[in-house]
């Protein structure tokens, strides 16, 4: 019998490059949270989310 690959595991093979990316995103993001057009703590619960989710990827 053939071993299937669990079903997330496309998103392991992406996580290196996933994070890469929300590393260099992080600081675009950040840049607007001063931006009057975003409702007001919009951006900033983004970066906070973004933040946590590099954190926990970097243990």
């Amino acid at each position: 019998m053939k071993e299937s690959l669990p079903q997330n595991a496309p998103l392991y093979v992406a996580a290196p490059e996933l994070l890469d990316a929300l590393v260099i995103a992080l600081p675009y993001v950040e840049q607007a949270e001063m931006d009057p057009s975003y409702k007001r703590g919009a951006v900033a619960r983004v970066v906070k989310k973004m933040r946590d989710a590099i954190a926990k990827a970097e243990g």
